[in-house]
């Protein structure tokens, strides 16, 4: 899954990046959105635990970002863990995305 999430990224003209903590943690993709780098992990898998999200939330933690992306099998939410958001989007969904964007939509 996380070959198609990447592929689905590049295909939208993603600029991606893989990142790798000090902690010797990790986070699937980076990518430069209009607001700026947006760390994507993907979790496809039914439950995901808090150990889960130890690579995400130590790279949101170390670059100072304040949102995440954890692609699920199935899971689908907001999660806020201090003053971090972790938005769980399941795969099925998270490949049919056109833009980057992570400024809401406005009418």
């Amino acid at each position: 899954m996380e070959t198609a999430v990447f592929n689905h990224l590049t295909r939208l003209g993603a600029d991606t990046f893989y990142w790798h903590g000090k902690a010797q943690l990790e986070v699937d993709i980076l990518i430069q959105t209009t607001s700026g780098l947006l760390p994507v992990e993907v979790k496809y898998r039914k439950t995901i635990s808090s150990g889960d999200l130890k690579g995400i939330l130590n790279c949101m933690q170390e670059m100072d970002f304040d949102k995440g992306i954890i692609v699920s099998f199935e899971r689908f939410g907001l999660e806020k863990i201090g003053d971090k958001q972790i938005f769980f989007i399941p795969a099925w969904l998270f490949l049919l995305t056109q833009t980057l964007s992570t400024e809401p939509l406005r009418s």
